[in-house]
């Protein structure tokens, strides 16, 4: 369980839209899905070294490109469908058991009573981000969800956060975004959207020898 720290964030209510991301800044999903990365790779017999370092550094990119990203630096093929499907063997039976980010959901609340239009972005999977949402009781929150199967290009491309913004009947310029990425800031600002990146929760490296 980790403490989160008191966050201050921005007086947000002048805008017409709020965007935020999902994994790592309204649910404390990122050990999970590291250790899916470690468990797959393993399984599938890659000789990688996945470090915690690497995977937060691709915070906020697809499944996808963070594993042609793999295959680059290793020479190694691995096909992408069979380490989804290892992946997901992991993920499907933990994700009830994930955490909310406390101060981020406390905000979500906040400017849920307000009925200020709120959306989620995400470069994850539909299926696991409504679980996860719903894990939380925070679904009824996000009337707009997006992820990366609605999309041509995710983070740090801005096409997550326009449409978000479109299905809001917001603009661009008026909405404002949480995240916990470098990519998904950059994602926001090619957007044209304002943003906030959460500070760092300081962790120990998750291992497998926890599950």
């Amino acid at each position: 369980m980790v403490n989160f720290p008191t966050i201050i964030f921005p007086d947000l209510s002048l805008f017409d839209g709020i965007i935020f991301d999902c994994d790592g800044t309204l649910v404390d999903t990122m050990p999970l899905f590291y250790l899916a990365w470690r468990y797959s790779l393993e399984r599938y017999g890659s000789k990688y070294d996945f470090k915690w370092k690497f995977f937060c550094d691709h915070g906020g990119q697809s499944t996808d490109v963070t594993l042609d990203e793999i295959c680059r630096l290793t020479g190694e093929r691995i096909d992408f469908l069979t380490l989804k499907q290892y992946q997901a063997e992991f993920i499907a039976p933990r994700l009830s058991e994930v955490q909310p980010i406390t101060p981020v959901v406390q905000l979500a609340e906040q400017y849920h009573r307000m009925k200020k239009p709120m959306a989620v972005a995400s470069a994850g999977y539909r299926e696991y981000v409504h679980e996860t949402l719903k894990s939380i009781g925070v679904e009824a929150y996000f009337p707009v969800v997006v992820t990366c199967e609605d999309v041509r290009y995710t983070k740090p491309e801005p096409d997550l956060f326009l449409l978000a913004a479109e299905k809001l009947g917001a603009k661009p310029r008026r909405c404002f975004v949480l995240e916990d990425s470098p990519y998904g800031i950059q994602a926001a600002s090619a957007a044209g959207m304002a943003s906030y990146l959460l500070p760092e929760f300081p962790r120990a490296e998750p291992s497998l020898d926890e599950c």
